[in-house]
């Protein structure tokens, strides 16, 4: 027992030893990378300005989007994974050698202070996701990884056609164009102009959304800095732009909505096959109908925000209700006119027993003829009743011919407007950029 009780002592000794020496070691390192940062930096280095004794200085921007997810219709957003290089050059520095830090070392140097005006509050990753790297030019290499939720103002006046292009846009917090300049990897004058500004590092495939190649663009923005002797001062600022193009996949949306709403008007044609008299199959097949597509309405409309506009699915869903509803009020027509004669030949049948029981039929037709009283006679509920079923048989033509020619049209219309995106999705809408 006193053996074990010596060993274990002599373990857990060994293992804060070894903790306190690897904590030891590393907070030795960066003592070491931190007096080695300090070197290169001269006494009249001014951290907060940045390199501009040559005018304005480039900063290029260059994103490796990681993955795209979590795309929320009610909140209109979506998750964006990314890392972000950022290469300027600051020749005030002394170095002379390649040379590789740790995110400890920015707080000595002019760093890059952007900005992502689209993105929404959300915990961002740690400082040990951040390096960067300075060349013996003094060119600066800095790489962040990001984890952002950017808001997207999107349009759903085409659901479940809709393409949705969402911009991405980043800025300088507080240097103006004057101090620097943001310029993509690929531009012309950029030393990097064979790179590409955006480089997916894997196949996307949003769940509902196919992605198409994300597009980049820059413009300028003024904005009022202040007066001056009466005058008022503006700088311009430099945004960086990046379009995400979301092309809806509508296969979901055949199977969930459009086949089975096209299956339920289907099924209230059944009524038409039914007998007049048959009257709670027919209502109970009209109103279950009824019940069924105003069910799915609000399954739809709890995927989107309250839009206060009519949406391709409205108009899919309202004729496929006015179609069922029809039905019923087909039934409620027929019946009606059906049930009034019928009860008007069963009164007269009561009066003319009394007075004309003991005629028989063929002299009671031949008296009515006589007294000119055919002419004045109401159908009978046999004529009505095939009147009716007439009206049900037009019926059994004319609803699927109406909702048939309906539905080419509708989907021909939404399907043109939906392969100008689908066919081609690297398609951008420059007007987009235009309004920004």
């Amino acid at each position: 027992m006193g053996g074990d009780f010596s060993e274990r002592k002599l373990s857990d000794a060994f293992f804060w030893l070894k903790f306190i020496l690897v904590f030891c070691m590393q907070d030795s390192a960066n003592s070491l990378q931190t007096n080695y940062c300090e070197e290169l930096i001269p006494n009249d280095y001014k951290r907060f300005d940045p390199p501009s004794h040559k005018g304005s200085v480039p900063v290029y921007i260059k994103l490796f989007i990681i993955d795209i997810d979590e795309i929320n219709e009610e909140s209109m957003d979506f998750r964006l994974h990314m890392y972000i290089d950022s290469a300027w050059n600051d020749t005030r520095l002394d170095v002379n050698a390649f040379s590789a830090f740790n995110d400890q070392c920015a707080k000595y140097f002019w760093i890059p202070n952007v900005i992502f005006e689209r993105a929404k509050p959300s915990p961002s990753f740690p400082t040990l996701n951040v390096n960067f790297k300075i060349s013996g030019d003094g060119s600066f290499l800095r790489t962040e990884r990001f984890s952002l939720k950017v808001s997207c103002l999107m349009n759903f006046e085409n659901y479940p056609f809709d393409v949705q292009q969402c911009i991405f846009s980043i800025v300088f917090m507080t240097n103006p164009d004057s101090q620097a300049v943001l310029t993509w990897f690929a531009d012309k004058s950029s030393p990097f102009k064979d790179e590409v500004n955006v480089e997916l590092l894997r196949k996307i495939e949003p769940l509902q959304f196919y992605l198409a190649k994300p597009t980049t663009h820059s413009v300028k923005r003024e904005f009022i800095q202040g007066e001056r002797d009466g005058k008022v001062e503006k700088d311009s600022y430099t945004y960086l732009l990046v379009n995400f193009t979301f092309v809806r996949r509508i296969v979901s949306s055949i199977i969930n909505i459009y086949g089975p709403s096209a299956l339920i008007v289907a099924m209230s044609w059944a009524t038409f096959w039914l007998r007049l008299d048959a009257i709670p199959a027919r209502v109970a097949l009209s109103v279950t109908s009824l019940l069924t597509l105003c069910t799915q309405v609000q399954q739809y409309k709890g995927n989107l925000p309250p839009v206060s506009y009519v949406t391709a699915m409205d108009i899919w869903l309202f004729v496929c209700i006015f179609m069922v509803f029809s039905t019923l009020v087909e039934f409620a027509i027929c019946y009606n006119v059906f049930s009034k004669s019928k009860d008007k030949v069963t009164n007269t049948k009561k009066s003319s027993s009394k007075s004309d029981s003991e005629l028989e039929v063929n002299e009671i037709k031949r008296i009515a003829w006589k007294r000119h009283l055919v002419g004045e006679m109401e159908p009978s509920a046999e004529v009505k009743s095939r009147d009716c079923m007439k009206i049900d048989s037009c019926c059994k033509i004319l609803f699927p011919s109406l909702f048939l020619t309906f539905a080419i049209a509708y989907w021909v219309y939404y399907l043109r407007i939906y392969a100008t995106y689908n066919i081609n999705l690297e398609y951008f809408g420059n007007e987009v950029i235009d309004d920004y």
